[in-house]
Parts: C-alpha cells; sequence; structure tokens
C-alpha cells in the first residue's frame, strides 16, 4: 500500500494515488 495524505482512505483504498 502507498502513503495517503489520509490514513482513512489507507484502510480502504490505497493502490487509487
Amino acid at each position: 500500500h502507498e502513503m495517503i495524505e489520509s490514513g482513512d482512505i489507507n484502510l480502504k483504498d490505497t493502490t487509487s494515488k
């Protein structure tokens, strides 16, 4: 999983970024 500014999105979809 990639690093996202929002940790909440991190759990949902990290591959999006």
